[in-house]
């Protein structure tokens, strides 16, 4: 399904269908169920591939317990840390 028909089907712009599908955005659980029921799926469908990554869980079980400060700062090392390397850098 295109990310286009899939935000008609739910209410979302591209933009928004787009940063959920590449973790840009946290998607809260009401937006969620929403979704789930709007695209006639399971939650487990939508999740299946986090729910394989034992790390990524653990990063999800515990980020919401952080400060807010802190949290700015997981959200700033994981932004440099996902750029790609500079050239003729290792």
């Amino acid at each position: 399904m295109s990310q286009e028909r899939s935000g008609y089907l739910t209410g979302l712009t591209v933009e928004q269908v787009r940063a959920y599908e590449v973790g840009r955005e946290i998607i809260t659980a009401d937006r969620l169920a929403t979704i789930v029921k709007a695209l006639t799926v399971e939650i487990d469908t939508l999740v299946r591939n986090v729910l394989r990554d034992v790390d990524l869980l653990q990063f999800l079980v515990f980020y919401p317990r952080l400060s807010n400060s802190t949290k700015a700062s997981v959200q700033r090392l994981c932004a440099d840390l996902a750029k790609p390397p500079e050239r003729g850098r290792d």
